[in-house]
């Protein structure tokens, strides 16, 4: 399976998860799905900084998933 994915992460100041949406699907229910709970295994993220002045951070991040050579903690191999 390939594909690529698109999420939206709201975060609030203190780090805490608020929301994951999936903008763009991959086309794979289970890579959109591993991409969501990969990001809500990964939270609480650190705080914002103090000067940070809005209640929430929204994220948009994209998630690639491809077959073309072994990648292993982000070193090609």
């Amino acid at each position: 399976m390939q594909g690529i994915l698109l999420l939206k992460i709201t975060v609030d100041t203190k780090g805490e998860l608020l929301d994951v949406e999936l903008m763009k699907s991959s086309g794979s229910d289970l890579l959109d799905y591993e991409a969501i709970q990969a990001v809500y295994r990964a939270a609480p993220f650190g705080p914002l900084g103090k000067h940070y002045p809005h209640p929430e951070l929204k994220i948009m991040a994209h998630f690639r998933y491809m077959l073309s050579g072994k990648y292993i903690y982000g070193k090609r191999r």
